[in-house]
């Protein structure tokens, strides 16, 4: 169950960030938001990756396994 919860969050998280937030940020008039949106997409692979590493871990051990 924690597994399909986490994995709801991350689907959560990439579609709000890709669909709301991105595009309110590479649309603003202010450079500074715009330059803000390209921080933010470059550090979505990072999060994903620090909010994950458990499972992250736990699948590469799985896949060792076989």
């Amino acid at each position: 169950m924690k597994l399909y919860i986490r994995l709801i969050l991350n689907a959560v998280y990439v579609v709000t960030s890709i669909g709301i937030i991105l595009p309110f940020m590479f649309s603003a008039s202010d450079d500074f938001l715009v330059l803000g949106g390209f921080a933010y997409i470059l550090s979505m692979p990072m999060v994903l990756f620090y909010a994950n590493r458990k499972l992250i871990n736990k699948a590469k051990e799985y896949i060792n396994e076989l």
